[in-house]
């Protein structure tokens, strides 16, 4: 559960970062790097637009952070981010080639494709906010930064 709490939060810290501004080193990792693979090519202009529309706030993207359950606005934000890059259809299935394609460069070899196989053995379509908890767990964690 917690992998999926981590995953989450570097979800939404790319949302947070492309709206409100970089994350300083004491916040966390930078979040852009594994978040490729479900958001290619995302504008500031399409998370300010998913912001918007589910009203999630900045309390909502620091409660998570902390360690807290995502809420609903979270999840929703997640869901309309990973659709406005068209990574998941309308129709609530996830596009694993992009995935495939968006990957960082540094993820290579069974970090890749275990992300790969568990999107793709994702039984349910992808439709409400709460089926976002399926994809997030199927992200990798980043490598851990040299202290």
């Amino acid at each position: 559960m917690s992998q999926n709490i981590f995953s989450l939060c570097l979800v939404l810290l790319l949302g947070v970062e492309l709206v409100v501004g970089s994350a300083s080193e004491e916040d966390g990792p930078p979040a852009p790097g594994m978040l490729k693979m479900l958001y290619p090519k995302l504008t500031k202009e399409q998370a300010k637009k998913c912001i918007d529309e589910t009203g999630v706030s900045r309390s909502d993207f620091e409660s998570s952070r902390s360690g807290n359950e995502p809420n609903s606005k979270l999840l929703c934000f997640a869901r309309c981010m990973v659709l406005a890059s068209g990574t998941l259809t309308k129709d609530g299935e996830i596009i694993s080639d992009l995935v495939k394609e968006n990957a960082p460069k540094f993820l290579v070899g069974n970090a890749l494709d275990d992300a790969v196989t568990c999107l793709e053995a994702i039984q349910d379509k992808i439709v409400t906010c709460d089926d976002m908890k399926k994809v997030i767990k199927c992200i990798p964690k980043p490598p851990r930064r040299p202290e």
